[in-house]
Order: C-alpha cells, then sequence, then structure tokens
C-alpha cells in the first residue's frame, strides 16, 4: 500500500492554496459554476483526492492479487 506515496507531488501542489486564506470575492481566473465560488477550496481538494484515489485503489487491487495468488507471500 506504499504505492500511495506517489500522490505526494499532487498533495505538495494542492497544500499551498489551501493554506491561504480565501479570497474575498471570486478571483477572476476562478470559474464560475463547475464548484461555484462559496467552494473556493473542493476544486483544489480534488484533484488530490483523484490522484490518490487512483493510488490506494491501485495498490488495494495489487495487494489483494498478491495475497489470492500467494498466500504465504505477507508474512
Amino acid at each position: 500500500m506504499a504505492v500511495v506515496l506517489l500522490a505526494v507531488p499532487s498533495l505538495r501542489r494542492v497544500v499551498p492554496p489551501l493554506l491561504r486564506p480565501r479570497p474575498a470575492k471570486r478571483p477572476a481566473w476562478f470559474p464560475d459554476g463547475q464548484g461555484g465560488w462559496p467552494l473556493f477550496f473542493a476544486p483544489l481538494a480534488f484533484v488530490h483526492t483523484r490522484g490518490f484515489g487512483m493510488w490506494f485503489l491501485l495498490g488495494l487491487a495489487a495487494d489483494t492479487t498478491i495475497r489470492l495468488a500467494a498466500p504465504g507471500f505477507w508474512h
């Protein structure tokens, strides 16, 4: 399951904007809709969640496959 560490680059890209305070009004570059202005941080969090989820499911599938194919492998 250590494969989830491959999601660290997306986490490093998302954390700095999440640590800054939310702007008082919608910036010009922020899309109107698709998350909407009140949910300013939601699109940023989704970027990391999508990457982490992909690696997590891949690790879970690999772990399950290895446990079924070679039951004595993880001792």
